[in-house]
């Protein structure tokens, strides 16, 4: 399992607890922001975590979403948004669909598998 955590383009990582290791010797967990590991690396992920600022402007997150989907993205993978809970309607991939919406206080998580 190979999960990413980043965020669009210029903005700050998500949280990735010290330490952080897979359940197993066949994971891999990787703190870079989205586009430099995209143009990097040919090796997709299972699960990508976008956490970037509340103020990233809309059409940089779906430009992150983009790339992700179509480049960082395994098959049935999965990809977790957080975004501020008064936020404009994304633009996603056309093979992406929201598995859960979730609120909590001013922020929003959108979990997004691919169909």
């Amino acid at each position: 399992m190979r999960v990413i955590a980043g965020s669009a383009k210029g903005t700050r990582l998500a949280a990735v607890p010290e330490g952080a290791r897979p359940r197993s010797d066949r994971g891999e967990v990787l703190k870079a922001e989205v586009g430099t590991y995209l143009g990097r690396s040919p090796r997709p992920a299972d699960l990508v975590v976008l956490d970037p600022p509340y103020e990233t402007p809309v059409g940089q997150v779906e430009q992150a979403m983009a790339r992700v989907a179509a480049h960082g993205l395994r098959p049935a993978g999965t990809v977790v948004l957080t975004r501020p809970r008064r936020t404009s309607t994304l633009v996603i991939p056309v093979h992406f669909a929201v598995a859960r919406r979730l609120e909590y206080g001013d922020s929003l998580v959108l979990v997004y598998r691919e169909v």
